[in-house]
C-alpha cells in the first residue's frame, strides 16, 4: 500500500465523528459509513492478494471472528425474522460491526506501511481527540459557537432544548455523538488514552506534558457534564487501574508520581470550590438510579429475555429487529444482555474472544521493553476495562456515532504489536514521544 493515500485515509478516519451525518432516504449517512463503505472490501482484496506476507495471530483472530460473527448472523438474523415476523428483515446492525472491522484495518495497516507511523500515530490522535472534545466545551458554555455546535450535532429538538436552556450546574453536552451517554463513554476512552501517555515516566518537554494534562482535563470534562453514570462508574475504575499500574510501578519517576496526585487534589479541590451544583446534580442523578433500580433498566432486561423461546434462541440470539420489535424499542441498555438476546451464548463468545484477544496483546505490549509500548499497551486494556463498566449502562458495539475511535486506535496498537513482535523494528529504549 501506498504511504500518501494511507495518510490521507487515516487523517479521514480519526476526524471521521467530527462529521455530521447527514440524512439518505431515510437512513444516517455519515463519513464513517462511506470510509468503510468503499475502503473495506479493498482492505480485505489486499488481504488475499497478499497471503505470502504473514501476520501476527493476534490479527487472524480479530478479523477472522469479526468476519465470522457478520456472516453467521447475517444469515441467522434474516431467518429469525422471517420465522418471527413472517416478513424478511435484514440484520442491518451487523453494519456497525462491519466499521468496527474497517476502522481497525485503518489503524493497523498504517503502522505497518508508513514509516515512523508509530510514533506518528499517537500525536495525531491526541490532537484529534484534542479537537473534537473541543466541540463539547463550547456546548457547555453556550454563546453563539455553542449552541451553533448544539443545533448540528444534536439528534431531537427535546435534546438540544435541554442542554441549551437548562442552567449550568443541569446541562448534559453530547458533544458529536447527539447522545450524552455515548459522549460520555468516548470522553472516558479519550481520558484513559491521554492519561497513559501523561503517566508514562518518559522524559519529555514540560510543554508536552502540559498539554496531555490539559486534555485529560478537557476529557474529565466532557465526562462530567455528560451526566453519564455509566462513564462516571467506569472513570473511577479507571482511575483505580491506573493508579495500580503506574504509581505503583517503578518505571515511573517519583516526580511524576507527586506531580500526579498534586495536580489530582488540586482539581478535585476545584471542582468542589466551583462546581457544587453539577455535584449535587450528579448525586441526585445516582440516588435516582439507585432508587428505580438502574434507572429501569431492570424491566428492561426482563422484556428482553421473555424474547427468547427455546434452546436455538439462548444459543444463537433472537435478533435485534425482534428484540427491538416486540421487546424494548431501543435496545436493552446493559449490553451483555442486549447481545445475548440479539445473538445468544455463541454471538456473546465470538464478541468476548475478539476483546480478550485485543486484551491479551495490550498486555503483551505494556510488558515488552519499547518506550512507545507501555502507554500504547496500559491504555487499550484499561480503556477495555473502563468499556466493559460503561457497557453496563449503555451501548459500546452498537453506539452508532462515535463507536468508531476505539477500534481504530485498537487497529494503531495491533499494528505496532506486530511490529515488535515480528522484529521489524529495531529501535528499542532509544525511540519514544519525546524524541
Amino acid at each position: 500500500m501506498k504511504q500518501a493515500p494511507l495518510h490521507g485515509l487515516f487523517l479521514l478516519a480519526v476526524y471521521a465523528i467530527i462529521f455530521p451525518k447527514i440524512s439518505v432516504a431515510g437512513v444516517g449517512l455519515g463519513l464513517d459509513d462511506i470510509l468503510t463503505l468503499f475502503v473495506l472490501p479493498c482492505m480485505l482484496f489486499h488481504i488475499l492478494a497478499n497471503p505470502a506476507r504473514h501476520y501476527v495471530w493476534e490479527f487472524w483472530v480479530v478479523l477472522l471472528l469479526f468476519l465470522a460473527f457478520i456472516g453467521i448472523y447475517f444469515v441467522l438474523g434474516s431467518w429469525s425474522n422471517y420465522q418471527r415476523l413472517g416478513a424478511i428483515r435484514f440484520p442491518t446492525e451487523l453494519w456497525q460491526y462491519a466499521k468496527r472491522l474497517a476502522f481497525f484495518l485503518f489503524g493497523f495497516f498504517f503502522i505497518l506501511n508508513v514509516n515512523g507511523s508509530e510514533i506518528k500515530a499517537p500525536k495525531i490522535l491526541l490532537i484529534a481527540y484534542a479537537v473534537i472534545l473541543l466541540v463539547g466545551a463550547f456546548q457547555l458554555f453556550g454563546g453563539v459557537v455553542g449552541d451553533f455546535l448544539a443545533q448540528i450535532y444534536g439528534r431531537t429538538d427535546s435534546q438540544i432544548e435541554r442542554l441549551v436552556e437548562r442552567s449550568f450546574s443541569a446541562k448534559r453536552v453530547f458533544g458529536t455523538a447527539g447522545n450524552p451517554n455515548a459522549w460520555g463513554g468516548f470522553s472516558l476512552f479519550v481520558f484513559t488514552v491521554t492519561l497513559a501517555f501523561f503517566l508514562n515516566g518518559e522524559t519529555v518537554p514540560k510543554r508536552r506534558i502540559a498539554l496531555l494534562g490539559g486534555l485529560a482535563g478537557l476529557a474529565l470534562l466532557n465526562i462530567l457534564f455528560s451526566g453519564s453514570r455509566g462513564a462516571m462508574l467506569g472513570l473511577g475504575v479507571v482511575l483505580m487501574a491506573m493508579f495500580v499500574w503506574y504509581l505503583l510501578t517503578i518505571g515511573v519517576r517519583s516526580t511524576v508520581k507527586l506531580a500526579t496526585i498534586g495536580v489530582a487534589m488540586l482539581f478535585i479541590f476545584a471542582f468542589i470550590v466551583f462546581f457544587q451544583e453539577r455535584i449535587q446534580s450528579l448525586l441526585f442523578r445516582f440516588s435516582v438510579l439507585i432508587e428505580t433500580m438502574g434507572g429501569g433498566r431492570d424491566e428492561q432486561i426482563k422484556i428482553g429475555l421473555l424474547l427468547l423461546d427455546g434452546a436455538k434462541d439462548y444459543w444463537f440470539g433472537a435478533s435485534n429487529h425482534i428484540q427491538r420489535a416486540l421487546g424494548v424499542s431501543h435496545g436493552v441498555e446493559v449490553e451483555p444482555i442486549y447481545l445475548f438476546i440479539n445473538y445468544g451464548a455463541f454471538g456473546v463468545f465470538i464478541l468476548f474472544v475478539i476483546m480478550a484477544t485485543l486484551t491479551y496483546s495490550g498486555v503483551r505490549m505494556a510488558l515488552l521493553n519499547f518506550r512507545y509500548a507501555r502507554p500504547l499497551g496500559v491504555s487499550l486494556v484499561i480503556a477495555i476495562l473502563g468499556y466493559a463498566v460503561f457497557s453496563l449502562g449503555f451501548f459500546f458495539f452498537q453506539e452508532l456515532v462515535v463507536g468508531t475511535p476505539f477500534w481504530l486506535y485498537a487497529g494503531v496498537v495491533l499494528g505496532c504489536y506486530h511490529k515488535i513482535s515480528c522484529g521489524s523494528n529495531e529501535r528499542k529504549a532509544d525511540v519514544g514521544y519525546g524524541s
